[in-house]
């Protein structure tokens, strides 16, 4: 099945074309007409379309919140660049590492300096 990611609206819409031209099935809160929702509206609407959450928004790096829900991942972006190209830069070295990424539900925040990943475990629920 092919992964199905959901931008948060603090992301840039580029993002939707380029991920889409890799093969992913790309929505953006702004374009579905969410935006402003609450961050558990985002929870429930990635659960909802069985996807992803690709943000930049701190407050989803809250590892007990991931590990209550039912979403398939999040990708937390924390850059201290917050130019456009930085963080596709960083996107792309990212999904060079799609195969890992994907292979289990996580949470994955990014920075700077490291890429730290918390798998799901069957027992976190």
């Amino acid at each position: 099945m092919p992964v199905r990611i959901l931008l948060d609206e603090n992301l840039p819409f580029v993002l939707l074309t380029i991920l889409e031209e890799r093969g992913y099935t790309v929505f953006h809160i702004k374009k579905l007409g969410k935006s402003g929702i609450k961050n558990g509206e985002v929870y429930k609407l990635a659960e909802e379309l069985g996807c992803w959450l690709f943000t930049r928004d701190a407050d989803f790096q809250n590892l007990e919140r991931f590990l209550r829900s039912n979403i398939s991942g999040i990708v937390v972006f924390k850059l201290s660049n917050q130019l456009t190209s930085a963080l596709l830069v960083t996107i792309q070295q990212l999904l060079r590492h799609e195969g890992s990424l994907f292979s289990a539900s996580q949470l994955v925040i990014v920075d700077d300096h490291e890429v730290r990943t918390i798998k799901r475990t069957r027992n976190d629920k």
